[in-house]
């Protein structure tokens, strides 16, 4: 039976993190045996998570898209976009209420905003991708320890593979907290501020204005993150219980 890709999930993004530093270079799990689905029902454990994966991608990726244009079009909604005022507050070195300077430092912002949205979610979907990714390999452990006793003749060759594979997760998933620990413990703390200083801010303004929708968006999107940050930590601690 041919392997199933896990290189197209998981192998471009540890390569970028050893590119940078962030992973050990000695290490290759996407290549590795005893991390490849060995038949059918493998592949279909592991396909059934990869779709669980998949919806919370595209939520987590719309909650940031519906946010960002939200950010970008309230000065049109709002009105304050014929007074020439920006999307966000800033200080430049020259008038910005002019012609197309003002056109110019809007695009910029959007842009910018754009940027760090793409940035923001790609690197929570990345650690998100690696707890799927360990909880996956725990699924298959599972299955192949649960099968054991139906395959008598080979019995102890089936144990020893178990075996490799067990110090192989446990190898992984030292790895990746080695990599996310202190950028996980940075985001859960701007997260937690930002959801703040943004409930905040809504209790200032009209809930039913286009400020007030901006930000139940932007309210929306960090609770969000945080609920996949633990619902994906929790099911690997599950996992591994079991």
């Amino acid at each position: 039976m041919a392997f199933f890709p896990w290189k197209s999930v998981i192998n471009s993004n540890l390569l970028l993190l050893k590119f940078l530093g962030l992973w050990p270079k000695e290490n290759n799990y996407g290549h590795c045996v005893e991390f490849q689905p060995k038949n059918p029902n493998h592949v279909n454990l592991s396909r059934t998570i990869l779709h669980i994966w998949k919806l919370m991608f595209y939520a987590m990726v719309g909650s940031v898209v519906a946010t960002v244009l939200a950010l970008e079009v309230m000065p049109v909604l709002s009105g304050t976009l014929a007074q020439y005022e920006l999307p966000f507050w800033a200080w430049y070195p020259y008038k910005t209420r002019t012609s197309p300077l003002f056109e110019i430092i809007y695009l910029y912002q959007d842009l910018c905003v754009f940027c760090i949205g793409i940035v923001s979610v790609n690197i929570d979907l990345l650690i998100m991708a690696l707890m799927m990714y360990a909880g996956i390999q725990c699924d298959l452990l599972c299955y192949d320890l649960k099968k054991l006793n139906n395959a008598k003749n080979d019995f102890n060759n089936n144990l020893i593979m178990c075996i490799k594979h067990h110090k192989k997760i446990d190898s992984f998933a030292k790895h990746s907290n080695v990599f996310f620990n202190e950028i996980l413990l940075i985001q859960f703390l701007t997260s937690t501020a930002s959801l703040g200083l943004a409930l905040f801010q809504f209790s200032l303004v009209d809930p039913l204005s286009p400020e007030g929708y901006m930000i139940f968006l932007y309210v929306l999107c960090i609770i969000t993150e945080i609920f996949l940050y633990c619902w994906f930590g929790n099911e690997v601690e599950i996992k591994n219980d079991d």
